[in-house]
């Protein structure tokens, strides 16, 4: 479990934002979380993406594997219930009920969407600056 779970658990943090994965571990171990992934100021989103360089060491067959096992029909429920995630495989989420969907709050949403992006280095350095002094108590 991540850091962040065992502070969760042990109570030593009340309150934190965090993944679905961090939620549906807890879950799995009995504790009683809450996820507000609808706040008024929008649901936090992200999405990732695998990369297959042109000259990587290794089989190319062996990457395809691995990506058509990601998206095969069986991984959605298992990464729905393991993770706390949403497949990419649209036809195969029609299929889990939505009763599933919304115990592990992967329902469709009705709110603004913010999409976790990446940032351009000068936002981010300033982000940093920021946070720094906010550290420090100003």
């Amino acid at each position: 479990p991540s850091e962040l779970s065992q502070l969760m658990a042990s109570g030593e943090v009340q309150l934190a934002w965090v993944w679905n994965d961090s939620i549906a571990l807890m879950r799995s171990e009995g504790f009683k979380v809450g996820f507000q992934r609808q706040a008024k100021e929008g649901a936090s989103s992200w999405f990732c993406g695998y990369v297959n360089f042109k000259d990587a060491p290794g089989k190319e067959d062996k990457a395809y594997d691995f990506m058509n096992a990601w998206l095969a029909h069986p991984s959605a429920k298992g990464l729905l219930e393991n993770f706390g995630y949403a497949s990419a495989n649209e036809a195969a989420m029609k299929e889990i009920p939505m009763e599933q969907l919304v115990a592990a709050d992967v329902n469709p949403i009705d709110t603004t969407l913010l999409a976790q992006t990446p940032i351009p280095t000068q936002m981010r350095d300033r982000m940093l600056k920021e946070f720094e002094m906010i550290k420090s108590g100003f």
